[in-house]
């Protein structure tokens, strides 16, 4: 199956000499062949002069793929004003879950004018879902009726016309078209040394946002933002580590947003790099940050490489706590964050109120700004802080002694390297039994998509997550948060908690309010105990707590967010339900001796044959799945 599509129009380029300011307009041809195959893709372009152009090249098959990898659908942005190719990226969009919205996060910080080509490799419409109504808008004719096995190619203007669209909906034929076009293009000019670094950096990368937005571009230096109200001082010597690697558009946005937010030191950012690039380097200097770069080819003590993937990047992490331990040994804390997470304008209030805590009580080891309970729906009040058993994860802060400890069990390596993700190993080896400080609605989003992506939980998560979007929120009883406080007060809450009965896989289980809940109205709390038993290793049996969550809707990929047995979300406004997990928590004995305990092993079967259809679907999607192009499909195969 192949569809073919080839493009010839005209570019009249408008150059400028930074000496003398004197545009020259000369015109070029801009042409490229793009090809959607069952078994591959391909590109071809070619750059000339109009007099000095040859005939049309001919399409040639040279990019036969394979590889799950290479297999979706391919973007690729050109340069209006040079035609070269400044972006490329595959999006495995044969799978269902997650990877359409980090397409649809690319093409919109696709800058207008930029010329975008898509082809589809191999499979690539199955996972188009919402995205299809995006590339619908920008002015695809074919995104919204492609089939599971369509082969297709788009080439238009971001924010003009489509220059060229092709497709095969499915069998097997042959497409060929043929178009030209004509763009005049006025190269911005330059009125500072900094403009002229940003907009020769435009010249060569793509998808970059407001950076390189010739209509509408985003102002350089970012402006200084406000300073916090509440600790206004109490982030002054706290360092804020960004880690990063090639993913330069994803920092972009990253770092334009921790520079916007309320109570951040520009002084005190420093991007420590990895695997990294000209283009990520280029951008660090051009938004003039300080950064350090680590030899991550080869270890200098035991000659020894770093590793792949998930091997190099837990010896990369490991690599950074001994930089930060080395650079900053006398702060009181550091802050970690990662090119792909995007922090809340509430990020360092929520810092300034909860760092100190670490000080304080010996049983936190975190403060996350990352909450895994935090599902739309499911979280309400942003002044509202919780603890629980949980790990570092995207926008923490820890103190330079667990730093050390972390180290020490590194370099004794005393704990077996039982998993290749570096937060979950110190989660597991190295917390011991201490808690994390988190919010009920995050004050972090991770929104790339990498070498960890599980796509199911990506999109039934982390694109669930709320996020804050509001700044300076005074917090509620921060310390009452320390854990002398904290258990007196949950043994209170749940003794004048209403206890509920039945099975929380049904959709009327929480009571109906009798009014309509208001923000500023007193908080209902509910409790509803449930068999929770302790494993061999000490942690919760993880097909109870995962049954019992996944009905609840929250949290359910690991027992992590719990304290001692006990979750807490907030079902609605002013709502708090504290699920309690017996014999497992410490606070079993807070039952009623009337309200029979909840088991999931009793459920019934037509449940498990519906959990169990659910899991085969979620499982499986990272298959090819013909035909399931949209939530309705999912529906109806959950319900036959």
């Amino acid at each position: 199956m192949l569809s073919l599509c080839v493009i010839c129009f005209f570019i009249q380029i408008a150059s400028s000499n930074s000496n003398s300011g004197i545009q020259v307009n000369h015109s070029q041809r801009f042409s490229v062949s793009v090809s959607s195959m069952k078994n591959g893709w391909s590109l071809q372009m070619n750059v000339c002069s109009i007099k000095g152009c040859s005939q049309m090249f001919k399409y040639e098959d040279n990019s036969l793929t394979s590889s799950p990898k290479k297999q979706g659908l391919v973007l690729n942005i050109f340069n209006q004003n040079s035609g070269k190719s400044i972006f490329q990226k595959t999006f495995l969009l044969g799978k269902y879950w997650a990877y359409w919205s980090d397409l649809e996060w690319h093409i919109k910080r696709t800058a207008p004018g930029r010329i975008v080509a898509m082809t589809i490799a191999v499979t690539g419409a199955v996972g188009l879902r919402n995205a299809s109504v995006t590339l619908n808008h920008l002015g695809s004719s074919f995104a919204t009726h492609l089939t599971s096995f369509s082969q297709w190619n788009w080439v238009f203007i971001k924010g003009g016309r489509t220059i060229m669209e092709s497709v095969v909906l499915g069998g097997r034929a042959d497409n060929y078209a043929h178009g030209e076009h004509y763009l005049n293009f006025n190269a911005p000019s330059a009125t500072s040394v900094v403009e002229l670094q940003r907009w020769n950096y435009c010249q060569d990368y793509g998808a970059m946002g407001g950076l390189c937005d010739t209509y509408n571009p985003d102002p350089l230096p970012v402006s200084n933002p406000l300073s916090l109200t509440i600790n206004p001082h109490a982030l002054d010597n706290v360092p804020i580590i960004v880690t990063a690697g090639t993913r330069h558009q994803y920092l972009y946005h990253s770092i334009t947003n921790l520079l916007k937010a309320p109570g951040v030191v520009r002084n005190n950012i420093l991007l420590v790099l990895g695997d990294t690039s000209p283009a990520m380097v280029q951008l660090i200097e051009l938004l003039d940050l300080k950064y350090t770069k680590l030899p991550m080819k080869s270890d200098v003590s035991t000659k020894k490489t770093f590793g792949i993937e998930n091997i190099k990047l837990f010896n990369y992490y490991k690599h950074v706590f001994e930089l930060v331990l080395k650079m900053f040994s006398n702060a009181p804390a550091v802050i970690f964050l990662d090119e792909d997470v995007e922090v809340s304008p509430d990020f360092f209030s929520y810092m300034s109120q909860t760092l100190w805590l670490l000080e304080t009580d010996e049983s936190l080891y975190c403060i996350n700004g990352f909450s895994q309970l935090g599902l739309d729906g499911l979280a309400h009040n942003s002044a509202r802080i919780n603890r629980g058993e949980m790990q570092i994860e995207w926008g923490y802060a820890i103190t330079l002694k667990f730093i050390k400890e972390v180290l020490e069990l590194w370099k004794s390596n005393s704990k077996a390297q039982d998993t290749a993700l570096y937060d979950f190993w110190i989660y597991r080896h190295a917390s011991n039994g201490r808690e994390c400080i988190f919010p009920e609605v995050s004050r972090t989003r991770h929104y790339g998509v990498g070498v960890n992506a599980v796509v199911d939980v990506v999109e039934n998560v982390f694109l669930r997550m709320k996020l804050v979007t509001e700044s300076q929120v005074p917090l509620q009883n921060v310390t009452r948060l320390q854990l002398s406080h904290w258990r007196p007060d949950i043994i209170q809450s749940i003794k004048n908690s209403e206890t509920i009965r039945g099975n929380p896989c049904s959709p009327d289980f929480l009571p109906l309010s009798s009014t309509s809940p208001k923000r500023n109205s007193n908080t209902k709390i509910y409790s509803f105990f449930y068999r929770l038993d302790r494993n061999s290793d000490g942690y919760p049996d993880y097909v109870q707590y995962f049954l019992t969550m996944a009905c609840f809707g929250t949290w359910s990929q690991s027992e992590q967010g719990h304290h001692d047995g006990i979750t807490i979300i907030s079902p609605r406004v002013n709502t708090l339900l504290y699920i309690i997990g017996v014999p497992f928590s410490s606070y079993s004995y807070l039952k009623p001796n009337n309200i029979p305990l909840w088991d999931i092993d009793t459920v019934d079967e037509k449940v498990f044959q519906f959990n169990a259809k659910r899991m085969a679907i979620i499982n499986h999607a990272n298959w090819v799945w013909p035909n399931i192009t949209s939530t309705d499909d999912m529906i109806r195969i959950l319900s036959s």
